[in-house]
């Protein structure tokens, strides 16, 4: 039962942090028109900005929490064995 949980939280981990890389990227191609060089500070700004960023970042801190909350429930002896 253990084993198949970590598994499941292993797989739901990959596919948030894939998730939260999309999110990224559609933030990064919004704030980036064509024509804007990839290292322009403003574009990268513009970038950090948009509410892409702010889910994925949302996202990626839930992750941590969960996970570490999940590591906890594991070191306290409350996951079935």
């Amino acid at each position: 039962m253990r084993t198949a949980l970590v598994w499941l939280v292993f797989v739901l981990a990959l596919a948030a942090l894939v998730y939260a890389g999309r999110l990224q990227d559609r933030a990064r191609r919004r704030a980036y028109p064509p024509g804007t060089s990839l290292f322009s500070p403003v574009a990268m700004f513009r970038a950090f900005a948009t509410k892409e960023t702010a889910y994925a970042a949302l996202l990626t801190m839930g992750l941590f929490l969960f996970m570490g909350a999940l590591f906890a429930l594991d070191e306290m002896g409350y996951l079935p064995r």
